[in-house]
């Protein structure tokens, strides 16, 4: 039996997008054996075949190392909602690749995992941080992945706003435009390595403003419903900080010192879809496994 757990992640941060990343402390778990006939458990019906996503990275990587792929019986324990932004598609991609490997004895390093993940996804954001824990920006370099930790200061605290629809990934991908302003590029640019030296810092009214976004916000904002209404919510208890996670619908921001979510909660609840406030911790520990 083999045993993977991977935590969500929340991409981008605003300006780092496509590079920037968190590791959360909601976790997806893969229980995985070779079988006679193929299964798969714990998950919705539309994914409870040889389409999804885990089976689908395993054979990928099987490919990959020139194997021959094993009927597989997995079982899937997961908090972690599908399509929301929160990194399930990293989660699962991770999950079935390692499979490979440890299912076929192939040795590996987490570097291996991490540039084959990145590939299949097209980005390394949420693979890495997702492997390793903690704060990652990422890239892929002529086939390679460059990936460093930054530090997070103990008093910051990440709150999300998740609601009750999914939004793709691919419809996200074509809202953004093909070309982009030079003045837009200019404004992440400056931000980021502030951003990031205000998460050091904890330093609220930095990341305030630094968190902010020209790239992808104004275009996959409108793809959330009643998006306005929710960050009118959030600025009437003075919360500024705010971006999409990942690709949406998802909404996230850093608040320096815990925050009383049953008012904001009381407001979302007039909204004509539920959307759910939660506090999630940072993970540290990354993509865990074991075989027995």
């Amino acid at each position: 039996m083999i045993t993977i757990r991977v935590p969500a992640t929340s991409a981008n941060l605003g300006p780092g997008f496509d590079t920037l990343g968190i590791a959360l402390q909601l976790y997806a778990t893969f229980n995985v054996s070779e079988s006679t006939e193929f299964s798969i458990q714990g998950c919705p019906v539309a994914y409870a075949n040889e389409n999804n996503l885990f089976h689908k990275a395993y054979l990928h990587r099987v490919h990959e190392l020139k194997l021959k792929p094993k009927t597989l019986s997995i079982s899937i324990q997961s908090d972690v909602p599908v399509a929301r932004g929160l990194g399930s598609s990293a989660i699962f991609i991770i999950a079935g690749m390692i499979c490979a490997h440890l299912l076929h004895e192939i040795p590996f390093e987490m570097s291996d995992i991490a540039l084959a993940a990145s590939l299949y996804e097209g980005h390394p954001d949420n693979v890495c941080p997702a492997l390793y824990g903690g704060l990652c920006a990422s890239l892929i370099d002529d086939k390679k992945i460059i990936t460093e930790h930054y530090p997070v200061h103990q008093d910051l605290h990440f709150y999300f706003i998740v609601p009750d629809f999914e939004l793709l990934t691919s419809l996200t991908r074509l809202a953004l435009p093909e070309k982009i302003i030079m003045k837009d590029v200019v404004h992440n640019l400056s931000r980021l390595p502030l951003l990031l030296r205000a998460i050091e810092k904890g330093d609220q009214a930095q990341i305030d403003v630094c968190i902010q976004d020209t790239l992808h916000h104004p275009y996959r904002y409108p793809l959330i419903y009643q998006s306005e209404s929710v960050l009118a919510i959030l600025e009437s208890f003075n919360i500024k900080g705010t971006y999409i996670s990942g690709a949406g619908p998802t909404i996230g921001f850093l608040h320096q010192g815990p925050i009383d979510i049953l008012p904001i909660q009381e407001k979302l609840k007039h909204l004509r879809h539920e959307f759910k406030l939660i506090e999630l911790q940072l993970d540290t520990s990354g993509t865990r496994y074991s075989k027995l």
